[in-house]
């Protein structure tokens, strides 16, 4: 009987909670606005984005190789329509993802003629590269990754106005291109 009358009691309870609209009471009702933004900085603005790699990882499923520790430099504006060789390794293996630990970024933009340089915060404090498919280490490979830097930097406010900011937040959302194998090959005109 108890069972009952709690069963019950938990039945009436639902269908009159269920009935009452959400959100509804007796005060007055605010207003809501949603938008939508392109936050990416324009990259023409854009004259050197530099980050500090202390380490470069290949990981796999259960350990990961260093491929580099020595703490290196790297502006990617530098390397629009040219390649760095940053590390190699003598190895072997099966690797899912290409890691760079990021100690530090800044990004220097020209606005107005003048030069500001700016802190950049590295979502994760690394550039994480998933490979599509595992990387087998057989023979001689490259691996060329290429930084769309016109989707990577977004910052948080309205451009240019949250320049004016003391401390507008840049972040770098890394959106990385990559190819790799023994043999690679740019190929250049259409596809039918």
């Amino acid at each position: 009987m108890k069972r009952a009358i709690l069963i019950l009691s938990l039945v009436s309870l639902v269908i009159i909670t269920g009935c009452l609209k959400p959100g509804t009471s007796t005060e007055e009702k605010s207003k809501l606005s949603i938008y939508i933004t392109d936050a990416v900085i324009p990259i023409s603005y854009v004259t050197s984005l530099e980050i500090e790699i202390n380490r470069i990882l290949l990981i796999s499923g259960c350990a990961s190789l260093v491929i580099s520790d020595e703490p290196i430099t790297v502006d990617l504006i530098d390397l629009i329509g040219d390649t760095y060789e940053i590390a190699s390794v003598e190895a072997s293996g099966i690797y899912c993802q290409l890691r760079f630990e990021v100690e530090d970024a800044t990004v220097t933009i020209n606005l107005d003629e003048e030069e500001r340089i700016y802190p950049v915060t590295v979502v994760s404090s690394s550039i994480k590269y998933k490979f599509k498919e595992p990387l087998v280490i057989e023979g001689n490979t490259e691996i060329v990754l290429d930084f769309d830097l016109s989707r990577s930097l977004k910052i948080s406010g309205k451009w240019p106005d949250a320049l004016e900011d003391p401390n507008p937040t840049i972040i770098m959302t890394p959106a990385i291109h990559g190819r790799c194998g023994s043999v690679l090959y740019n190929v250049h005109g259409f596809v039918k």
